[in-house]
């Protein structure tokens, strides 16, 4: 599920709707706007109201079963004036992990991702560090392990492939091995 999808109009598929269809699972989104920018600037193009961290965490609270929820863009992208959202997660308790692209910057990127989660009391399960662009060396993805292993456990290795929808079935599959990190209490 996505809280909050920005950059599409009413009717077209949305990246929930996207990874629903290659995963099999049922898909929703709670809020979408058409400007393709961060929820907040999103909804100020089209002089809504921004998403608050309190309704969508109301509204997370009420899912009766486990889901995999996507942000967009990172911890710190806001949702609204004074929130973002890493609160989000805080609010609804919600076990994270942190989705890592294997490109230059990405052990930058992750170390300020992981300080940022910590700040605000977000439970960090692990990275899952995605070889989304080309196949890295193995030099390049042991030098990202070890920057970040200290801090969070790697949980798993996602090798590039040029079809998605395989890319997306070897995650959910090797996701649903990982069912004793997911099925934790909070979420």
């Amino acid at each position: 599920m996505k809280p909050v999808q920005t950059g599409l109009g009413p009717g077209e598929a949305g990246d929930a709707a996207r990874a629903g269809a290659l995963s099999g699972c049922t898909a929703y989104e709670y809020m979408r706007f058409a400007a393709p920018a961060d929820p907040w600037s999103a909804a100020l193009a089209e002089r809504r109201e921004a998403p608050t961290v309190a309704d969508l965490a109301l509204r997370l609270a009420g899912e009766t079963e486990m889901a995999v929820i996507e942000g967009a863009g990172g911890a710190a992208v806001p949702l609204n004036a004074s929130e973002t959202f890493a609160d989000l997660a805080a609010a609804a308790r919600l076990r994270t992990i942190l989705v890592v692209g294997l490109r230059l910057g990405c052990i930058n990127h992750a170390l300020l991702s992981f300080a940022y989660l910590q700040q605000r009391e977000v439970k960090l399960v692990g990275c899952v560090l995605v070889d989304r662009w080309s196949a890295s060396p193995p030099s390049y993805i042991s030098d990202v392990t070890r920057a970040l292993e200290p801090r969070a456990p790697i949980l798993r290795y996602l090798p590039h492939d040029d079809d998605e929808s395989r890319s997306v079935q070897l995650l959910a599959a090797s996701l649903a091995t990982c069912s004793d990190i997911c099925a934790q209490p909070n979420r």
